[in-house]
């Protein structure tokens, strides 16, 4: 049998990793024992799901009346999921494996920990960028990606989970990916980003238009924006298309 050499192992590397799955550790137990309570208005986004997910159709039964939110957003009084995109709800829904609250909150673990993964994949690729890995980087990914997860957990589950998904997978897309396949790349996460979170999109929107303009001359830079921003205009009305209230 051969000998198992440890010394190999890079110890810098082994903290980041261990960091990394001490906070994956952490999501896990509190989707499974903590069952962490939705702050704020979390409950409009995840009810919906779990309602979908059983068949009664995405809808809020919660009703906050000093917001009067049903009233104000749906006149038909049917209390239909209308105030965001529909893609993080239905998300939830088809990943739960039964349709209750704390199924939810394991599968926004599961998300937590594919961001806090892909974030240490990226801030060890900055880290490491024509040099090779210092302890004072990794004390600045340790602390970065802690930071990540305090953010959140402040969430509890808002839209603003999925959408870090598809910020993280953004910039994995910038670092790995063949740049003239870029405009693709960055065109369909920002669909998916804006179909999750109108503000979360706009923001991506505009960094995309920054990257593009920072890296090419005006006339490409211009053709790939304009080719990001329609593949995910096409991406956001397929997903509302698709979801249980289409496109009226």
């Amino acid at each position: 049998m051969p000998e198992l050499r440890f010394n190999k192992i890079n110890p810098k590397l082994a903290v980041v990793v261990a960091v990394s799955i001490f906070i994956s550790a952490f999501f896990l137990l509190s989707a499974n024992y903590v069952y962490p309570a939705a702050g704020g208005d979390s409950l409009f986004f995840t009810q919906p799901a779990v309602n979908f997910a059983s068949g009664q159709g995405l809808r809020i039964p919660l009703v906050v009346s000093e917001w009067d939110m049903d009233n104000l957003i749906d006149l038909t009084g049917e209390r239909r999921f209308l105030h965001y995109p529909p893609l993080y709800p239905l998300s939830l829904s088809y990943l739960m494996r039964s349709p209750s609250p704390q199924d939810a909150f394991r599968v926004i673990a599961f998300i937590n920990i594919a961001v806090i993964a892909l974030s240490a994949f990226v801030l060890h690729k900055a880290a490491t960028s024509g040099k090779s890995l210092t302890w004072f980087s990794v004390a600045l990914i340790s602390l970065s990606l802690l930071g990540i997860a305090s953010t959140i957990d402040q969430e509890g589950g808002r839209p603003e989970i999925l959408a870090r998904l598809f910020f993280v997978l953004a910039l994995v897309s910038v670092l790995y990916i063949n740049p003239k396949y870029h405009w693709l790349t960055l065109g369909a996460l920002l669909g998916f980003m804006g179909a999750t979170h109108p503000m979360g999109g706009l923001m991506l929107g505009f960094l995309v238009a920054m990257f593009f303009g920072a890296k090419h001359g005006y006339k490409k830079a211009l053709t790939y924006t304009f080719g990001s921003f329609l593949i995910s205009l096409l991406i956001f009305a397929a997903v509302i298309k698709i979801g249980p209230f289409s496109i009226t």
